[in-house]
Formats: structure tokens, sequence, C-alpha cells
């Protein structure tokens, strides 16, 4: 499956999704069930990080409805979800829909262009907390 989903770190706080090659709307969707499923594993906060690796794309048909299903889940858990996309057009495809959740949702959808960001947006969030 192109699509990897596993702790991040021993502490058990951070999931990552692993992005590689072409991914179907159907593997998004167990993935999704992946880190639901990791998330509801602990008792704690965990974020995530979504790393799309070089070469990974997005799937034929609109994304728009697949990714309310992650943000719904993500905000039902008060969990931060990074994406981290260095693919112009995955990017320009992810501003624009987390600019119509604006307002619609508690989105936590945030667009990265590095790991280390996003490392380091997880710690300043928890810091805050």
């Amino acid at each position: 499956m192109p699509i990897h989903t596993f702790w991040d770190n021993e502490d058990k706080t951070v999931v990552r999704v692993e992005n590689e090659g072409k991914w179907t709307w159907d593997e998004f969707h167990l993935s999704l069930d992946e880190v639901a499923s990791l998330i509801e594993s602990v008792d704690h906060r965990v974020d995530v990080i979504n790393v799309d690796r070089p070469g990974a794309s997005m799937p034929p048909g609109p994304p728009v409805i697949h990714f309310q299903r992650a943000t719904r889940m993500f905000a039902q858990y008060g969990s931060l979800n990074i994406v981290v996309v260095r693919s112009a057009l995955n990017r320009s495809m992810l501003m624009t829909f987390a600019r119509m959740l604006v307002g619609t949702t508690s989105s936590t959808l945030m667009i990265l262009d590095s790991e280390d960001e996003a490392y380091a947006m997880i710690e300043a969030d928890r810091a805050s907390a």
C-alpha cells in the first residue's frame, strides 16, 4: 500500500502518514481508519503529520468529500493535522480546500513545507496549551 501509517515516536504523541507513488481514495480512507485506531488506543493528545514523498500523486476525482471526512475526524480528536507538501499541484489543491473550511469548522489543518516545520508547530502548540 502506498500510504504508510505508523507511530512517529515512542511516546505515541504523533502519528505519521507517508504517501508515496500513486494511491487511491480507498487507501486514503483506510489510512484515516488506521489513524483513528492509533489515536483511540491512547488516552492523550495525538497529532498527525502527513508527508507527501517525492512522486506522490493525488488520485483523480474531487478531493473535497474525502478531505472533509479527515477534517471532521481531526477536529473530533483535537489533533493538529499537518500536511507536508512539496508538490505545487497538491499544495494548490490543499490550500483551496483549507480556504473553503475557514469559518465552517474548527479545522486544525496546516500545510507546511518541511517536516522540521511540522515538529516545531506541534511543539509550539503543545507549549501554548
